[in-house]
């Protein structure tokens, strides 16, 4: 090794020295320490590891089977120092090179022993597990593979018969639904790859009772009361769609039985119970014959009858109406020149014919605004309860006094709720149009509320309201 080194005048002066070089360093540095793998279910990775001062070293992989005796190739100058193999089964020389950018190269080889083929598709089976409802067994299995369409064949050896069934051949779900009758039995799965690879996994199993029939379970009976009906449903779990219903009444006060519906599709049904104590009893039929029951004792608040025994008197009718309005001076000239006999007229009228007497003075109270009248009646019509006042101007019926006008509702009022005769002389003339005993209670007078959808008028709550905005107020005097 020679330096010169010379000054601005000219002088110069050198020196030499002896230098041994150890290494090349004309060239890229590399050095392979070592090969490593990591075995997956699909492949063996293979890694080198490696010093350079080159960062773009290249690497070229071959396998040699020392069973064929042959050389593969699996990648060729690639910048990765790891690899993907999928060998065969077998015995191999794993051999790498690698060299840098500047052509220095370096090689080193394993033996290595490959324990299965990696060259497939390949599945393993992790169990099986399953899911009980009350319609079936569902059964999953769980499982591992690189293949995007693995398919699935379900076996069933029944132990008591000593025979196998297939529940599903070959389809692309890993769950099935199982309906066995109760025993033991072996679960068998077979998982299959795309290329034929397959795995296999069985269990025992017991099922526990009867899954191949359609079932019902009723959880119980619901009421939603309306004013015109008690609605009756039946809550349920069921396998089937095609089930059917049959809703029967027991009456404890006349210990008979009677059918509201006789096996519909429906599992809720309309009821209009008079006042009492009842079972209720549906049953509940799937389509191949599997029937439950389920029973519920239910009791009827009192509406208000119609007929009957009356439950007012004259002084709380006067002491009522004198409340809430002064007596006209019209009917000072009529049959009940004083609130005293117009009340005393509705009590002999009522009691003539059976009749509550509240009933039929508070809808007259209703009809008439405490005897003030509206735009359609007039008060010389000795109308009360505006019999045949339709609406948009018609007067409907006129009378020729307080009672025969008083007689004409109250007769009306009878049509509706008995199918008794009159006991005096028919004064109403719409008396025979009346559907007879359709409104046996005060609240089915209104035909919004009346369950034969009949009824006195069309307001919706119109017998309701005579209960309790009227009624009620009057027995409180």
């Amino acid at each position: 090794m020679y330096v010169e080194a010379m000054t601005p005048d000219g002088e110069t002066k050198n020196t030499i020295m002896c230098f041994a070089s150890q290494k090349d360093y004309a060239h890229h540095t590399l050095n392979l320490n070592g090969m490593c793998y990591n075995i997956y279910e699909d492949r063996i990775d293979v890694g080198i590891a490696y010093d350079s001062d080159d960062s773009n070293v290249s690497f070229k992989w071959e396998a040699y089977n020392l069973d064929t005796q042959q050389w593969n190739l699996v990648a060729d100058w690639t910048g990765s120092n790891w690899v993907s193999w999928y060998p065969d089964k077998g015995n191999y020389w794993m051999h790498v090179t690698a060299k840098t950018s500047d052509g220095v190269t370096k090689d080193y080889t394993i033996c290595f022993n490959a324990a299965r083929n990696y060259n497939h598709k390949y599945i393993s089976i992790n169990g099986i597990c399953s899911v009980n409802d009350k319609a079936a067994i569902n059964l999953g299995v769980s499982y591992n593979t690189n293949d995007t369409s693995p398919a699935f064949r379900w076996q069933i050896y029944d132990l008591s018969t000593s025979t196998w069934s297939t529940l599903t051949d070959w389809t692309g779900s890993n769950w099935v639904s199982w309906y066995p009758k109760k025993g033991n039995y072996w679960m068998h799965v077979t998982a299959r790859t795309s290329d034929g690879v397959t795995k296999d996994y069985t269990i025992c199993f017991y099922a526990a009772r009867n899954y191949n029939y359609k079932y019902i379970t009723i959880n119980g009976i619901c009421s939603v009361n309306d004013k015109a009906a008690i609605n009756l449903g039946v809550s349920y779990n069921s396998n089937d769609t095609s089930l059917v219903f049959r809703w029967q009444i027991y009456d404890l006060s006349t210990g008979s039985w009677s059918t509201l519906t006789d096996w519909t599709g429906s599992n809720w049904v309309s009821w209009y119970p008079d006042s009492g104590n009842y079972w209720v009893y549906v049953e509940s039929r799937t389509s191949d014959g599997t029937v439950e029951s389920y029973c519920t004792a239910y009791q009827v608040t009192a509406r208000y009858e119609i007929m009957g025994t009356t439950s007012t008197n004259l002084a709380q009718m006067v002491a009522y109406y004198n409340a809430n309005n002064t007596y006209p001076e019209f009917y000072a000239s009529s049959d009940a020149p004083t609130i005293e006999t117009f009340c005393r007229i509705y009590l002999e009228e009522c009691q003539a014919e059976g009749l509550k007497a509240e009933v039929a003075f508070c809808q007259a109270m209703l009809e008439t605004g405490f005897l003030r009248y509206g735009v359609d009646v007039q008060i010389n019509q000795y109308n009360f309860a505006g019999l045949g006042a339709t609406g948009n101007g018609a007067p409907g019926n006129s009378f020729g006094s307080v009672r025969e006008g008083i007689r004409a509702q109250v007769q009306h009022l009878k049509a509706y709720a008995s199918t008794d005769g009159l006991n005096q002389p028919c004064v109403d003339t719409r008396f025979q149009h009346v559907r007879r005993g359709t409104a046996h209670y005060v609240e089915w007078l209104g035909i919004q509320e009346n369950p034969y959808g009949r009824g006195w008028a069309t307001a919706k709550n119109y017998g309701y309201n005579i209960v309790n905005m009227y009624m009620a107020k009057l027995f409180k005097y």
